[in-house]
């Protein structure tokens, strides 16, 4: 058993803050918040939280941590496979190293759970997949091994197939291979379920590409959708509306001139990287008030660092800055923890402190959003995993 006691406790749930709050972990799981326990035995592990902050476990929707590998050169950069302008068959997660140096540096910072997905080289990317920061192997790690389908839209797949004097080397290019592969896994699993009616057929051979796509098409995983420019999400809004798409907008950089598309659109939004430089047309409107409106406007959003473009470590403070910028305290805590723990699928587990969830807890010794905090202790699955004296 595990007790935090005497900290204030930011909940990200409808309790909101509770100040000199406890926290008791066992076997994994959150077991009361509030008021401390009246007994403790002298098995348990006690940690004083005094003048200190604890929120949930931070929850990075959208980045590719641990395929790209730091200061490895060639030999890692495992996110990108660009032989073919639509891989649907692929999956992050066998591409996922849990060795990698900033991976721990996340779970130093108070990052419990990252979402890593394939890059954005292609149309169609793969499956993106869902795992915890705590030491282990790659299948003792991980959530969710498919938890959307990483599409592509503007800028990146143009350049990687275009340049390559292959198919995509326009916008149109890209909207009429999305719609063509869809139809086609549409067409493949009515040949399969005809087939299915006939004794004796055999139906297609099976392909995983379709196979893949067919669980975005039956909205069991949602379309994750890389698109920065207005022209890119409006794109992303028509084809998922043209397919009955449940659709998550990764960047959604211009998405901040255009809620109304995208409220009734019922997308969500992962924001960010919004710390880098202007390093492409696509990302000139860049701002930190972005989040401030989806806040407003009551869009589900989640911030992002999309590492290695900007330090995953650093996620907390990227929040903080979005305060800067007229983001409330609660709208910060949440576009770390519940918003992208929702937009996975995973508010049943994650994203809040509550009882019965998983115990993933952060302490800061100070606000956790500023530039200064520091995560004193982390905690994974009720396991302490980093500990600062």
């Amino acid at each position: 058993m595990l007790l935090i006691k005497n900290a204030t406790v930011h909940t990200a749930s409808k309790e909101g803050s509770l100040e000199n709050a406890s926290v008791v972990c066992e076997r994994g799981k959150i077991v009361s918040v509030g008021a401390a326990p009246k007994k403790v035995k002298a098995a348990w592990r006690v940690i004083d939280g005094r003048g200190r902050q604890l929120i949930p476990g931070m929850v990075e929707g959208h980045c590719h941590v641990g395929m790209p590998g730091e200061g490895t050169g060639y030999a890692d950069q495992d996110h990108n496979e660009t032989s073919s302008p639509c891989t649907p068959q692929l999956r992050a997660f066998d591409s996922y190293n849990p060795g990698d140096v900033a991976v721990r540096e996340a779970c130093m910072s108070g990052i419990t759970t990252v979402c890593v997905l394939p890059g954005s080289a292609n149309v169609i990317g793969g499956a993106v997949s869902v795992m915890k920061t705590k030491p282990g192997l790659a299948h003792e790690v991980l959530v969710k091994e498919i938890a959307g389908m990483k599409f592509a839209l503007g800028e990146n797949p143009i350049r990687v197939h275009g340049g390559a004097k292959r198919s995509p080397g326009t916008r149109m290019a890209t909207a009429a291979i999305l719609r063509e592969w869809f139809t086609n896994a549409l067409h493949y699993r009515d040949e399969r379920e005809t087939a299915a009616k006939k004794k004796g057929a055999l139906g297609p051979k099976k392909n995983l590409g379709y196979e893949a796509l067919l669980l975005v098409l039956e909205r069991k995983i949602p379309a994750r959708c890389h698109a920065h420019q207005s022209n890119d999400i409006l794109l992303g809004i028509r084809v998922a509306k043209e397919f009955n798409l449940q659709l998550v907008v990764e960047h959604c950089t211009e998405g901040h001139f255009m809620m109304d598309e995208i409220v009734n659109a019922r997308a969500w939004a992962l924001l960010g990287p919004l710390m880098h430089t202007r390093i492409k047309r696509e990302t000139i409107q860049r701002s930190f008030e972005s989040p401030r409106i989806f806040e407003e406007r009551g869009i589900r959003f989640g911030m992002i660092s999309d590492h290695p473009v900007c330090p995953l470590k650093y996620l907390n403070v990227y929040a903080g800055l979005a305060m800067r910028e007229g983001l409330s305290f609660r709208g910060a805590l949440d576009s770390v923890t519940l918003g992208p723990a929702q937009i996975l699928g995973l508010d049943s587990r994650l994203g809040t402190i509550e009882k019965g969830k998983d115990a993933d807890l952060a302490l800061f010794d100070s606000m956790p959003f500023g530039a200064q905090a520091r995560c004193k202790l982390t905690v994974i699955d009720g396991e302490v995993v980093h500990e600062e004296v």
